[in-house]
């Protein structure tokens, strides 16, 4: 699989932040799927991305 590049833009940053502090995700969730995107992978089923 092909590996990708990560590239943080501002607007990432701030949802990012937001993401955290409202308390639905934990930054673990994140890296989870952050990994699986990085890999190539696709996202299994079991993990909701959007509540």
């Amino acid at each position: 699989m092909e590996k990708y590049q990560p590239v943080f833009t501002h607007n990432f940053k701030k949802e990012y932040q937001k993401l955290i502090h409202d308390g639905r995700h934990k930054h673990a969730d994140f890296d989870q799927i952050f990994q699986i995107l990085l890999n190539g992978d696709p996202i299994p089923k079991n993990i909701r991305i959007i509540n």
